[in-house]
């Protein structure tokens, strides 16, 4: 067993190797003292699940790993412990369904992912379970309408991309209005949602 200490004295990091030699188990802490993550090395590379911890001991994160490449499942956890977000990839990449809850485990958005790149429709939904906003990408990028929708149900604006670039029309129905893709999710709710377009 290897332990690597702070200036302070307390405990920084464990690694205990195996009788194999290329293969050890790792495990790094907080300042507190509580774990912040641990996981396997095979070869100097990270390899099978490694789990990460908030400063009170909360799991924040799975991910999974081959020859130090994320592959496999990643999951994402809200304080409380409901699941936030789940992905897959592939030799370190992005591939498959993507979904994101909100803390109270009703989904928020869903969309899937191609060789690293979200490539499919997305659907983003309001806390209650209802749509927010639809729409498709194309290697990451915007195309065609993207719909978003009152919490009622009601369409509140439509808004046309090609190639991720807002069609010049509906920029003028948004006026002084920033594009709304390049909002952050929650501002985005508040302000376009509330406003109005």
């Amino acid at each position: 067993l290897w332990t690597f200490y702070r200036e302070s004295g307390a405990v920084k990091a464990e690694t205990e190797f195996m009788e194999d030699g290329q293969t050890a188990n790792f495990k790094f802490f907080h300042p507190n003292g509580e774990v912040a993550g641990e996981g396997m090395y095979l070869h100097q590379k990270r390899h099978g699940k490694w789990l990460f911890y908030d400063t009170d001991g909360t799991l924040l994160s799975e991910e999974n790993y081959k020859e130090g490449k994320l592959h496999g499942q990643v999951l994402n956890y809200h304080i409380n412990g409901q699941l936030y977000e789940k992905w897959t990839y592939e030799q370190g990449q992005k591939q498959g369904l993507w979904e994101q809850y909100f803390d109270t485990g009703v989904l928020k958005a869903r969309g899937a992912y191609e060789q690293g790149k979200l490539n499919s429709p997305v659907v983003y939904f309001y806390s209650s379970g209802r749509m927010f906003l639809s729409g498709k990408y194309i290697n990451d990028l915007r195309e065609g309408p993207f719909t978003y929708y009152k919490e009622n149900g009601q369409v509140e604006m439509v808004l046309r991309y090609h190639k991720g670039v807002l069609n010049p029309e509906d920029q003028e129905k948004l006026g002084e209005k920033s594009d709304p893709q390049y909002l952050p999710e929650d501002i985005l709710r508040q302000k376009f949602m509330e406003e109005g377009p």
